[in-house]
């Protein structure tokens, strides 16, 4: 297997591609007689001729209204951008052409052609050729938005993008075209678009990034092992369509997390991540989002590296994430202080000292104080009246020994809780007013229609409510299925966001306490709650 750095690789790909498939054609600036400014395409003409290989003049608008013609056509085009800072010459044609082909058209013509696009700093190119430009892009819809991290990953989605049926901007970041190679197969092989990749497992914090940052915070990662940091970095690969459930689940492992992008930080592409993050994932951050990001100001010769983030500003970062808390973390241990003369009135206390002695002080943060707020808020808002009664199990117990077997073949451990969840979806359903939720707002109560059930579950970080959506539609081993593997997502903490919420009736158990000794708190903004006693023999 060959050793290839970036540019042999997406050479390589092109070559392959283009004589496997006929309808695949180079054009752009130098791209033929001279192999492109960075040789990406040297020795394509002498293969292909210049009807498949095709110079052009430099007018970035023509090159890409050229190919849009070219695919509308069934053509396979790839149009090389020379430098990033030259796409906003097309930008009228990518952005209102390009992306809306299929909508102006009702879906009956497509556009599927690959611009690629050399991007970013590293190089020392100065302002006009060091620009990073995905944020501009990745706010138009139809467009896919791809950016790999080195030669292995430039082949697979390459091969995605030409075989795929979109438009496709292929961002290559030119300080990676041959800063190291990798093994890249001979034999085709494609990496799917819209999934990201874990370069690195790591459980204290994640480290997002793309492009030549994702290879910065790799190199942070490593280092900040050294100081007992075990840093998680999530490599995008794909901007648009952004894997956003490897995301969650990142975080909700990890419960911090730093973004890295190289463009300038406001409006920057990584924003968007912080705010996906900040939206879907608040629950479970016990630190805000930090970004690491370029200089808000025009790249110039004179600032050199110095403008892009790099692994020392990246582990900077991360270290401000990992050690952020509101509170003090450790007891303190300091003798009580007694006042001298020359005190004339007694001083403040510090924080983490009492007035007799040290005390401890316990993280209130992150999962735990959404829990508490919700509580208070339920107190606070919903009149909260318990009603005791006892059922008799005796019918339900025989009817789950008679679906034991069968739930066992499907490899499900059929419990009670499945059951309720099926009376308490034909209880609500008699009783509409339960399954409901408070809008404060509004001064209403909103009456649901559908049945997501919530179970109350213990973990090591409180008591967190995963939800069975659609209950009513789903079988009795589907809801035992689901609720199994909920339970042990939670424990493993690999739950994610969106199976925490929008519950309209919650079930939990009090245990061995019992009903006359525990009120249990509804879960906000639902207006009730089951409560299952302990179970014992007549």
């Amino acid at each position: 297997m060959p050793f290839l750095n970036m540019v042999q690789a997406i050479n390589q790909t092109l070559k392959e591609e283009m004589r496997r498939d006929e309808r695949v054609i180079v054009l752009g600036e130098d791209v033929g007689v001279n192999g492109g400014v960075f040789r990406v395409t040297e020795g394509l003409l002498e293969e292909f001729g210049p009807e498949r290989v095709l110079d052009t003049p430099l007018d970035e608008s023509g090159i890409v209204g050229f190919a849009i013609g070219l695919a509308l056509y069934g053509m396979k085009p790839v149009a090389e951008i020379q430098f990033a800072g030259f796409i906003p010459d097309a930008f009228e044609q990518i952005t209102t052409s390009l992306a809306k082909m299929r909508w102006m058209t009702g879906g009956q013509f497509g556009a599927p052609l690959v611009i690629r696009v050399p991007s970013g700093g590293g190089i020392r190119g100065g302002p006009w050729h060091s620009q990073s430009i995905e944020a501009y892009f990745a706010h138009t819809a139809g467009l896919v938005i791809v950016a790999p991290t080195g030669p292995y990953e430039a082949k697979g989605l390459l091969l995605s993008a030409l075989r795929g049926k979109d438009p496709v901007l292929f961002l290559e970041y030119k300080r990676l075209y041959r800063a190291f190679r990798e093994e890249v197969p001979e034999e085709a092989y494609t990496l799917p678009l819209g999934k990201a990749h874990i370069m690195r497992e790591g459980k204290d914090i994640s480290v997002i990034a793309y492009g030549a940052m994702a290879r910065e915070a790799l190199s942070a990662a490593e280092a900040l092992h050294e100081e007992g940091i075990d840093v998680e970095v999530v490599n995008l690969r794909t901007l648009v369509p952004l894997d956003a459930e490897t995301l969650l689940e990142s975080v909700a492992k990890t419960r911090r997390a730093v973004v890295v992008y190289e463009a300038s930080k406001t409006c920057g592409f990584g924003a968007e991540v912080a705010a996906l993050l900040a939206e879907r994932a608040f629950d479970l951050l016990e630190a805000p989002v930090f970004r690491v990001a370029g200089l808000d100001a025009p790249i110039h010769f004179s600032i050199g590296d110095e403008y892009l983030p790099d692994a020392a500003r990246i582990a900077h970062t991360i270290r401000r994430a990992v050690e952020h808390a509101p509170v003090a973390t450790e007891a303190v241990s300091v003798p009580p202080r007694t006042p001298g003369p020359e005190q004339a009135t007694e001083s403040p206390v510090p924080l983490g000292i009492d007035k007799d002695g040290p005390m401890e002080a316990i993280p209130f943060r992150g999962l735990r104080r959404r829990i508490a707020e919700k509580m208070v808020r339920a107190k606070r808002t919903i009149p909260h009246v318990t009603h005791i009664e006892q059922a008799d199990f005796t019918e339900l117990l025989k009817l789950r020994e008679e679906y034991r077997e069968r739930a066992e073949a499907h490899g499900v451990k059929l419990t009670v809780l499945p059951f309720l969840v099926k009376a308490v979806v034909a209880a609500l359903k008699e009783h509409p007013i339960f399954n409901a939720t408070l809008d404060e707002a509004g001064g209403q109560i909103l009456l649901k229609k559908f049945y997501h059930i919530g179970i109350a579950t213990a973990t090591e970080e409180g008591l967190i409510v995963p939800v069975v959506k659609d209950a009513d539609r789903k079988s009795l081993l589907e809801i035992a299925a689901e609720i199994q593997s909920l339970a042990q997502r939670a424990r493993e903490k690999r739950i994610s966001v969106e199976e925490l919420q929008g519950g309209t009736f919650t079930i939990t158990n009090v245990g061995s306490i019992g009903g006359a000794a525990s009120t249990p708190i509804i879960h906000h903004p639902e207006v009730a709650i089951l409560a299952v006693h302990k179970v014992r023999p007549q």
